[in-house]
């Protein structure tokens, strides 16, 4: 492949295809639950690269309206990033296995420890196989590998939970960026779409009890730390569970679906009694089908649950 058409892609502005809100006609309405809320699904690249304030000069797609920099106005915007329970990132092992277990140590690294030459899907072999994922294969390891020593910083003042768990799986934790002076090269410059980082832990879908559950806790987790204030929040975020957590697409979608039509409902939105803040979920999705496959079934979630009070019929086409 070209560099030449690597920049191309990777500089495509994201693009809006859907986007469900909380309250009727074009705009929002703010009414006595609380907040303002609306959910979107974007197709994009990369949601770590190409994503946030800065991702292309103008957006596009169904109800943007070719406006520069669509959240230009909104006082935070968070990357949602599922993580493991030490926060340390998939860079202690070279690849891993998509759903886990993690191994529990590296190769030991002399030829006569690896595998014969092949293609195999195992743990130590040559090839990494259709089974085995590279850190910068999943969020994660895209966080932590531009993020540098300005986000393991934040990451090591962070109070243990529980063993050596900051982070355990169904919780999440927030890391503000503090982005270096200009010009002095120290920092990650990628961050600056970003004013924090929401971590949250899915758990391994084949390794741990109850997996759809705790997935679900995940979304309230990670809603809840993202839009904890009363400033104007965008929270992107992948589909969760979907990656190295080995979660089968068309399930992290239902549950992903499911977590945002119940975060819309009014009831919902009376309950957690937030302050008067615009606050919006934004899917950033690569992979096309998989994001069509979210859009429909959000809009069979969010009419289910429509009612008079809140139109959420009334999605932008």
């Amino acid at each position: 492949m070209s560099k030449a058409f690597y920049d191309r892609v990777s500089s495509t502005a994201p693009v809006l295809l859907r986007r469900w809100e909380s309250a009727a006609g074009m705009g929002f309405r703010t009414d006595t639950s609380g907040a303002r809320r609306a959910v979107e699904v974007w197709s994009t690249t990369c949601i770590v690269t190409n994503f946030g304030r800065d991702s292309g000069e103008e957006y596009s797609g169904h109800g943007a309206g070719g406006a520069a920099s669509r959240w230009v106005d909104i006082e935070k915007v968070c990357l949602v990033c599922p993580s493991n329970p030490q926060l340390r990132g998939p860079s202690k092992f070279p690849y891993f296995p998509r759903g886990g277990p993690v191994p529990p140590s590296p190769p030991a690294g002399s030829q006569a420890d690896w595998q014969p030459l092949g293609y195999v899907n195992s743990w130590g072999g040559m090839d990494v196989g259709s089974g085995m994922l590279y850190a910068t294969s999943v969020v994660d390891g895209l966080v932590h590998l531009h993020g540098g020593w300005r986000l393991a910083a934040e990451i090591a003042a962070l109070e243990v939970v529980r063993d050596d768990e900051k982070c355990p799986v169904g919780q999440a934790v927030e890391t503000v960026d503090m982005p270096p002076p200009e010009g002095n090269g120290s920092g990650a410059a990628w961050l600056k779409p970003f004013d924090a980082i929401v971590h949250v832990t899915p758990p391994f879908y084949g390794h741990h009890p109850g997996p759809e559950r705790w997935l679900q806790r995940c979304y309230a987790a990670a809603f809840r730390v993202a839009f904890s204030g009363d400033s104007s929040t965008v929270a992107a975020l992948p589909l969760i569970g979907a990656g190295g957590r080995g979660f089968p697409i068309d399930l992290a979608v239902e549950i992903a679906a499911v977590a945002c039509a119940g975060w819309l409902d009014k009831e919902t939105r009376r309950a957690e009694g937030e302050g008067e803040g615009e606050r919006t979920v934004a899917f950033g999705v690569p992979d096309t089908k998989v994001a069509e496959a979210l859009v429909r079934v959000l809009d069979r979630e969010c009419n289910a649950g429509a009612d008079s009070d809140a139109d959420l019929d009334g999605i932008r086409a």
